[in-house]
């Protein structure tokens, strides 16, 4: 029978410091070459600190009382690893740990709950949740495996031991590791929080590491077409088949505000006529699955009509043949460097273009655009209200004209 190995290690981080000075002293236990490791409730400055010995220098009363505490882990340790022995009970470092720790063996880990949650959104992609969003929670359960163990030197921890510390180091890993901007860094942590939120519910925590813990995007600025720029793509000579059909699809969508997917996915059932003649595009949002209401404007009409004999409109029973975003974004930048058009156009940009310089440009009410784009609240719908230099003359010309009147 092979024997199983054991071992116990105090050991400091010398780089990681407290604002105090110190540094946390950590215990790391081995089981056949496979290690966990946990901090105690224990600091020391690292000059003090005798890394061969694993004991802190000096003769000072709070030096020898750390010494005999660090003792006394030691011997817990050892006393816990012993019964396991005994009872022929499982012996792996993270059971001793959980034991010395006073956690339950069977209680939940931060991974396994992020496995699980994640494996539940993947299965309910293109019904309750969009792929963008289902990658995001991939990526960030990616970026926690990396950080616990780099910075705990384990597999995996309880939900129990995700502190404000440990919520605190995790952005900063994010930041300075992932290289992760303000906003991308806050995504993930959100996604962080969601699995906390559902320990707490589901009682395995009692306390909420989240409670004082602000997380707060900044304000981006929204890139957009202004009606110069978006005549320019309209009306260029375009040759090249593939992005002549790219062209008209990111039109479309200048003229509609409907997002990569939701023109994607876009059919003759989503197409409506009022009372009126009217032509208006009905679709609940894949996103937020709301309900979008749009009257279908000439040119995204003429751009519908263009494509209804298309094969893959036939085969696929779609307004528009639609591909990759990846593809149209990559050839959404030829199509404008060709119109000499110095932004990074993307298919998103569409959307900004239709909120802001055709619908809220032209004196469309908030209100108007919100129910088109399909937003939960004004709030949302404010991110896209640029006033623009066009908007802006068009009122100080009201203005102007109004003040040459005769009193």
């Amino acid at each position: 029978m092979k024997r199983r190995t054991f071992a116990i290690l105090f050991f400091i981080k010398r780089t990681r410091l407290l604002k105090t000075g110190e540094s946390t002293i950590i215990v790391r236990i081995t089981v056949n070459g496979i290690r966990d490791e946990f901090l105690l409730k224990r600091a020391v400055k690292p000059e003090n600190w005798d890394s061969k010995k694993e004991r802190i220098l000096g003769n000072d009363d709070l030096s020898i009382e750390l010494n005999r505490y660090l003792d006394s882990v030691r011997v817990s340790i050892y006393s816990i690893h012993r019964e396991l022995e005994q009872n022929n009970k499982e012996i792996t470092a993270r059971i001793i740990k959980q034991r010395f720790l006073g956690q339950n063996q069977s209680s939940k880990t931060i991974l396994e709950l992020f496995a699980d949650h994640n494996k539940k959104m993947n299965a309910l992609v293109g019904k309750e949740f969009s792929q963008k969003t289902a990658d995001r929670y991939n990526v960030t359960i990616k970026h926690l495996k990396e950080f616990i163990q780099r910075q705990y030197r384990c597999s995996d921890l309880c939900i129990s031991e995700i502190t404000y510390q440990f919520i605190s180091d995790f952005d900063i890993f994010l930041k300075t590791d992932k290289k992760c901007i303000h906003n991308s860094a806050v995504k993930h942590l959100k996604a962080l929080k969601k699995i906390i939120r559902i320990a707490l519910i589901n009682e395995w925590i009692k306390r909420n590491p989240f409670e004082n813990y602000k997380l707060k995007e900044y304000p981006v600025e929204k890139d957009f077409l202004t009606q110069e720029e978006l005549n320019r793509i309209i009306t260029k000579e375009i040759h090249i088949e593939r992005l002549k059909l790219v062209r008209d699809i990111f039109v479309f969508c200048c003229y509609t505000g409907l997002s990569y997917i939701d023109v994607k996915c876009l059919t003759p059932e989503h197409l409506a006529t009022d009372n009126q003649n009217n032509v208006w595009i009905y679709k609940t949002r894949q996103k937020t699955k709301n309900m979008c209401r749009i009257p279908l404007l000439e040119p995204a009409r003429r751009i519908i009509e263009k494509y209804k004999e298309h094969p893959v409109c036939i085969s696929e029973n779609v307004l528009l043949p639609v591909s990759s975003n990846q593809k149209l974004n990559s050839y959404l930048l030829e199509i404008a460097d060709i119109c000499d058009i110095h932004k990074t156009i993307t298919m998103h940009i569409a959307r900004h273009t239709f909120a802001t310089t055709v619908t809220l440009s032209n004196g469309v009410s908030l209100e108007s655009v919100s129910r088109m784009l399909g937003h939960d609240n004004i709030r949302s719908t404010q991110i896209y209200a640029k006033i623009t230099d066009t908007k802006i003359g068009r009122e100080m010309q009201t203005l102007a004209n109004k003040l040459r009147e005769p009193l």
